[in-house]
């Protein structure tokens, strides 16, 4: 049930007239977020974007587990009837998690040399990874090269974050105030339960066992941050850094 869309069906017409004069359409619009805000227990999304290696497969299994009523946009772009997020999703009825670009890129090539969870992902690394042996060599040869980067990136769990949460003109299909972080998910998923009328916590599933110092992976030996390999990262994933305010 939507709070805002009830108000209005109930407002006489000489009043959204003078309310349309008065505050225009943006206004409105503006004044009906507001008041979904201050009565989301009454309104949910139906959409969850699931965004590789972003707690996904906590946040699906939490869903799954309590018959939660929303539709899943997942990241399988290996079929043919694949559709993105921005194709289906209207802003204000979807969310999703976002993550440190940084810690996303680790935890991305963590998951992959461990085979990932399917055969492509094993093939994806056996392709594109594997040869070079090391997450500095990774990013330095890798991503550090215009050839190879193109080919890197288009990999599912490489690609950034935008790329499943914009439309082609570079807009978000997602409200900001959908956006959950990674880093405080644990605080901010307690105001996503409450939309369905519900308390608890999300257990991290299939996290990478780094205890959160992916700092660590952007050192040499001796424990000093490389600058080349954070500049290559900066550069690759600018748009996600910028658009959801990260930095290393």
């Amino acid at each position: 049930m939507d709070l805002a869309r009830l108000l209005w069906g109930a407002t006489p017409a000489l009043v959204k007239r003078e309310l349309r004069r008065k505050f225009g359409s943006e206004g409105l619009e503006n004044i009906g977020l507001v008041l979904r805000g201050q009565f989301g227990q009454l309104r949910h999304p139906n959409y969850f974007i699931h965004v590789p290696k972003c707690a996904g497969t906590s946040m699906l299994n939490y869903i799954h587990e309590h018959n939660l009523p929303l539709k899943i946009i997942g990241h399988n772009t290996r079929s043919e009837d694949y559709r993105f997020a921005y194709e289906v999703v209207g802003k204000h009825n979807a969310f999703c998690v976002v993550r440190n670009p940084f810690d996303r890129l680790v935890s991305s090539y963590v998951y992959l040399s461990k085979g990932g969870n399917n055969p492509d992902d094993t093939s994806d690394y056996d392709r594109l990874l594997k040869g070079y042996g090391s997450f500095e060599r990774f990013v330095l040869e890798g991503l550090g090269h215009d050839s190879s980067r193109t080919e890197l990136v288009e990999q599912i769990h490489l690609r950034p974050m935008t790329d499943w949460l914009m439309d082609e003109e570079g807009n978000l299909c997602v409200a900001q105030e959908n956006i959950m972080r990674f880093e405080r998910l644990d605080e901010e998923i307690d105001g996503f339960l409450k939309t369905f009328g519900m308390q608890g916590k999300i257990s991290h599933k299939n996290r990478s066992r780094r205890n959160n110092a992916y700092r660590s992976m952007y050192a040499d030996t001796q424990g000093i941050v490389v600058p080349d390999m954070v500049e290559i990262v900066a550069d690759v994933y600018k748009l996600d850094i910028d658009t959801f305010d990260y930095s290393f």
